[in-house]
C-alpha cells in the first residue's frame, strides 16, 4: 500500500510531499530516478534517498513500513546541508549528515504513535533548518522549468543553456551538480523520463510513438533507448505495468492531487537498500 499527501504550504517550495509505503509480503522492486531526494524512517532509523542516475533493483520485506519526505528537484541539498553530488547513488543514514539533530529526531520518530505524528515530525525537521526560500539557487530552479520537455524542441545543450543564463558552462555545470546531483544533460532526461511515466497514466490509450512525439524525443526509437536506460525495461513493459496497475505511471512520483491510497504493482520507489524510497 502506497499513500501520499501534499507536503505542509508552509515547506514550500523545499517539499514536494510526504509519503508512506507499507508491505505486507516480501517483493522485488525497482528504484528510477526522478531528479528528487527524501528523508526516510523504517522504524529503525533514519536515512537520505540521493538522487539516482540509473535504476536499481532491490529486496523489499514483508511488513516493512516507510514514512518519509520528498524534496522538490534542486532543493534537498539546501535543507540536507551537503551538495547533491555527495549524496548521488547513495542511500546514507541521516545522522552522518545532521549528527545530534538526526539523533534526537529518531527518537521521536520511536516515540511517534501514528503516521501523521512520524509525518509532522518529519517535516518540523525540516522547517527547523531555517533555510530561507531565498538559499535556493534560482538558476537551478529556473533549468527544471526550462527542461521540462515539449514536442516542440529537443533538450538544448549545455552550452546553450549557459548561453542563456549567462554564466560559462563549467559553473552551470558545478551549480547543477551541487543541487542535482548531476549535470543539465542527465538532467533533462530524467525530467523527459518522468513525464513519459505520466503521460502512461493521463493517455492509457496513446501509442508510444505518439507520446515520443510529444514528449520531445527524435523517435519512437530514441524514446526506447532512452527510457530503457533510465527505467532498465523497455517503455512496452513500462505501458502494460502502468495498464495493469491502473496507478499513477510513476508509484512514488508527483503528488496524487486526489489523495487516494494506491495499491502498489511490481514497481515502485525504493533505494540502495531495502529501503523504499
Amino acid at each position: 500500500m502506497y499513500l501520499e499527501r501534499p507536503a505542509s504550504p508552509a515547506l514550500s517550495p523545499f517539499v514536494t510531499c510526504r509519503w508512506l509505503h507499507r508491505s505486507e509480503r516480501a517483493s522485488a522492486e525497482r528504484v528510477v530516478p526522478d531528479a528528487c531526494m527524501d528523508i526516510l524512517w523504517d522504524g529503525e532509523e533514519l536515512s537520505i534517498a540521493g538522487p539516482d542516475t540509473a535504476p536499481v533493483h532491490v529486496s523489499m520485506p514483508a511488513n516493512r513500513q516507510i514514512v518519509a519526505v520528498r524534496f522538490a528537484p534542486g532543493t534537498g541539498s539546501a535543507i540536507l546541508g551537503v551538495p547533491a553530488s555527495a549524496l548521488c547513488d547513495a542511500h546514507v543514514p541521516l545522522v552522518e549528515v545532521w549528527g545530534d539533530a538526526a539523533r534526537q529526531l529518531e527518537e521521536t520518530m520511536h516515540e511517534a504513535d501514528s503516521v501523521h505524528v512520524m509525518w509532522t515530525a518529519l517535516e518540523d525537521a525540516v522547517a527547523e533548518r531555517h533555510v530561507p526560500a531565498r538559499a535556493l539557487d534560482p538558476l537551478m530552479l529556473a533549468l527544471v522549468q526550462t527542461l521540462q520537455p515539449t514536442a516542440a524542441s529537443t533538450l538544448p545543450s549545455v552550452s546553450q543553456l549557459a548561453r542563456s543564463a549567462g554564466v560559462s558552462e563549467r559553473q552551470l555545470l558545478r551549480r547543477a551538480r551541487s543541487a542535482f546531483g548531476y549535470g543539465p544533460k542527465l538532467l533533462g532526461r530524467i525530467l523527459r523520463f518522468q513525464a513519459f511515466r505520466a503521460a502512461l497514466r493521463e493517455q492509457p490509450q496513446a501509442s508510444l510513438a505518439q507520446l515520443a512525439l510529444e514528449l520531445g524525443y527524435a523517435d519512437q526509437a530514441h524514446l526506447t533507448h532512452d527510457v530503457t536506460e533510465l527505467a532498465g525495461v523497455p517503455p512496452s513493459q513500462l505501458k502494460r505495468e502502468a495498464r495493469t496497475a491502473g496507478l499513477p505511471a510513476s508509484d512514488f512520483d508527483k503528488t496524487d492531487p486526489t489523495g487516494r491510497t494506491q495499491t502498489l504493482p511490481h514497481e515502485n520507489h525504493p533505494n540502495r537498500t531495502t529501503h523504499p524510497r
